[in-house]
């Protein structure tokens, strides 16, 4: 069920509420790490462990940790990111 279109938005879930778990919405823009030992490599590859900058189904909570490690944008922001950034672009994240 994972990693590929539902078929339906996330209203549209029976469980859909302020408890619903953070979901991927809109698009997915997925990280390659290029540091060996830190974001590459075995235990620590964030392609491999799926890590995303995507829109979410938590706007109000969007600032706060709710992803497994992704990053979340509001999906009209990361709409207009993934338009805009060709694909195999290098993505410098600061915190």
């Amino acid at each position: 069920m994972g990693r590929r279109s539902q078929g339906h938005t996330f209203r549209e879930r029976h469980d859909a509420g302020p408890e619903q778990k953070c979901l991927v919405t809109t698009r997915i823009l997925r990280l390659a790490g290029l540091q060996p030992g830190i974001n590459a490599g075995p235990g620590v590859d964030s392609y491999a462990r799926y890590i995303y900058i995507h829109g979410t189904n938590r706007p109000d909570a969007w600032t706060e940790n709710v992803s497994a490690g992704c990053l979340l944008l509001r999906d009209p922001d990361v709409i207009r990111l993934h338009d805009s950034v060709p694909l195999g672009s290098l993505v410098w994240i600061e915190v």
